[in-house]
């Protein structure tokens, strides 16, 4: 069974190694996504003063969008000073480059509107979630390459597991190792040192991939909330009635739930869709499950929230995995591992293939 599960992990290793390390390197860079952002195209304003509401900042964002986008999102400034975001969809998915939104910024005390820093970072997004196939099954193919890197953690922890009286050597390179055994102490240390948090990034990018098929084998075990508005929530616009904006809607969400800060607002695609209020609690840290407050505009009222105090475990787990795959959660040690689990399948390929040809070689 383990020269089985060799030959599997070898050849599987020399046909997904592109893919696999490309996918790894841009996951690196994701973590750092903001921050990278940031550094060259600074999401700031110079201009001092009082922030203007956010059905003022989507009006200015309509004037300025693209034929044929509309506002889907609106996030406030993360600081003071900061420059409002406002997500645009296509009518169409097919149109603009096929992988649907866009980004405004918006300064909140002018109005003024720009592009976001999509470029590069946009694009590596883009690949990193769905091989810019978002309407070929490209995110499905994503997923299947996390199942496969959860299957190299496994048969590789097999083959790495050493026999009696070796298990102080298995974690070590040793200064002497030269040629092939170089490569696989370097091979099998790094594996067995990164092996549960690529298993753990690996079965979460899975999750993003396949939502519903892995929350419904959860749920065999134990009752799961859909977490996106399901059905029930479906609202009946009322034919006549003014319905609320964005603005009193923000309020309702705050006054339900009092001391949070408010992280963004996913607005009506559909009249009989409902405003869906992201919110924070004060004391709560950037990349933990957010309140979510679903709010009829029609008959201006709150018709439900879901706290992350009142999840069952198994609601927590699932609501935890987002953060968990991109390293927002557990503060800067998890995000620096995250960081170096991208980089791991590029190390394997080079050690792998490696002793591959050395071997051939030989």
């Amino acid at each position: 069974m383990r020269k089985i599960l060799h030959k599997l992990h070898l050849w599987m290793g020399l046909i997904l190694c592109i893919p696999l390390v490309l996918l790894g390197l841009s996951g690196s860079i994701l973590v750092f996504q903001h921050e990278l952002e940031d550094l060259f195209v600074p999401q700031t304003t110079s201009v001092t003063g009082t922030p203007r509401a956010a059905g003022e900042i989507l009006q200015a964002v309509r004037a300025k969008a693209p034929e044929g986008f509309a506002p889907v999102m609106f996030r406030p400034a993360a600081t003071s000073g900061g420059m409002a975001t406002v997500f645009l969809a296509p009518a169409s998915r097919k149109s603009a480059d096929g992988n649907g939104r866009i980004q405004m910024l918006v300064d909140p005390a002018t109005l003024a509107v720009s592009n976001a820093a999509g470029g590069v970072m946009r694009q590596i997004f883009l690949f990193h979630s769905n091989l810019m196939l978002r309407d070929y099954g490209g995110r499905s193919i994503v997923g299947w390459f996390g199942g496969a890197m959860l299957l190299f953690g496994l048969t590789g922890l097999v083959i790495w597991w050493p026999k009696a009286g070796k298990w102080h050597k298995a974690f070590l390179v040793r200064r002497t190792s030269q040629g092939r055994k170089f490569h696989r102490e370097l091979h099998g240390a790094a594996g067995i040192w990164s092996v549960l948090v690529l298993i753990i990034v690996s079965f979460t990018g899975v999750y993003l991939a396949f939502p519903r098929t892995v929350e419904a084998a959860l749920n065999e075990v134990t009752p799961v909330r859909d977490m996106r508005a399901p059905p029930a929530i479906a609202i009946t616009p009322v034919e006549g009635r003014k319905k609320l904006d964005i603005d009193a809607a923000i309020a309702l969400a705050q006054e339900a739930v009092p001391d949070s800060r408010l992280n963004a607002v996913m607005l009506q695609a559909k009249p009989d869709q409902p405003y869906r209020v992201i919110l924070r609690r004060l004391q709560d840290r950037d990349g933990s499950p957010a309140i979510s407050v679903f709010i009829d505009p029609w008959t201006k009222r709150v018709i439900e929230t879901r706290d992350p105090q009142e999840y069952s475990i198994a609601d927590t787990f699932i609501a935890w995995q987002h953060a968990v795959h991109a390293g927002q959660a557990f503060g800067w040690v998890w995000r620096f591992l995250v960081f170096l689990a991208g980089l791991m399948p590029l190390l394997f390929a080079f050690t792998g293939i490696s002793m591959w040809l050395i071997k051939r070689r030989s």
